[in-house]
């Protein structure tokens, strides 16, 4: 697992293809990982890889998580995503569950 210098990083390198990591030091971790194909804060879904493209929870949870998915968004506006909305605190499932029901 990969001990990223910031949220920043650990966002850029999950939109680079990095693997399993989190921020932080030992002292001080952050709530924000990436867990095989997603970012998970919190215990939520809030970014997922889903083959050639990338699904956004926009669903408000806090404000830390607004700040999260905030600097997410500033990462990921010249790509191709899609955002989803209404996905519960602590789902861990697929994000691409929540894009069939819109």
């Amino acid at each position: 697992m990969v001990n990223y210098k910031n949220t920043n990083d650990l966002i850029g390198a999950f939109l680079s293809g990095g693997g399993d990591g989190f921020s932080g030091t030992s002292l001080a971790l952050s709530n924000t990982r990436i867990i095989g194909n997603q970012i998970v804060h919190f215990g939520t879904v809030i970014l997922e890889r889903d083959n050639s493209s990338i699904i956004f929870n926009q669903t408000n949870y806090s404000f830390q998580t607004s700040r999260l998915q905030k600097s997410i968004l500033s990462l990921i506006k010249d790509k191709k995503f899609v955002s989803v909305k209404n996905v519960p605190m602590g789902y861990r499932g697929s994000l691409a569950d929540f894009q069939k029901k819109q």
